[in-house]
């Protein structure tokens, strides 16, 4: 009995005009961000991933991984949710628990659609990107001069396909910044060898 008087009072509440505010205020809060995301992103001041590259300054490989990229929660899909949630609850809020359900629904089914999209262009993003093993074999230039007897890493900027990375790089040699070397090996997740061109 308590529990029915319950639910009933939070269906009421569902169907209220003070929730109506709030599914007003995601709507347009959510379209107004989403809209500028998909704005700049158009304009080219906006990027579909956050990291280009690690955080010590190596490229990572984008070998294809299958569904492991896939990731359901970003900014743009919990935007994309709070945005149809909202929209879905002022088409259907008045219909109380119906249309609260219908509302979580249409978010949830518009969250997974944007992460869906998210990821298919992701994947043909890294199609022509440049893998760690591209640089072995190509000269760059000393970046941060590097100790000799690979005891410490230096950096070396190197050019491929018209675009310029940057790498982590050790050598046998001491190799002061400016000078030309060769990449002979990666040695790990994060360093390369390299050698006096």
């Amino acid at each position: 009995m308590l529990t029915v008087a319950f639910l009933s009072a939070i269906g009421d509440f569902l169907e209220s005009s003070q929730l109506q505010i709030v599914y007003w205020a995601m709507a347009l809060a959510g379209t107004v961000v989403f809209g500028a995301f998909f704005a700049l992103t158009i304009m080219g001041f906006g990027s579909l991933h956050d990291v280009a590259a690690g955080a010590d300054g190596s490229i990572p490989d984008h070998a294809d991984t299958g569904y492991s990229d896939f990731k359901l929660i970003s900014i743009r899909s919990v935007l994309a949710f709070m945005t149809f949630f909202g929209w879905g609850g002022v088409l259907w809020g008045k219909y109380g628990w119906t249309g609260f359900f219908g509302s979580i629904a249409l978010g949830l089914a518009m969250m997974f659609i944007t992460a869906g999209l998210l990821f298919v262009i992701l994947k043909l993003q890294h199609s022509g990107n440049v893998k760690s093993d591209d640089f072995i074999g190509h000269r760059g230039t000393v970046y941060v001069s590097i100790p000799a007897g690979r005891a410490a890493a230096g950096k070396v900027t190197i050019a491929i396909g018209g675009y310029t990375s940057e790498i982590v790089a050790v050598s046998d040699e001491a190799l002061a910044t400016g000078a030309t070397v060769e990449v002979l090996e990666r040695l790990d997740e994060r360093r390369f060898l390299v050698k006096k061109a």
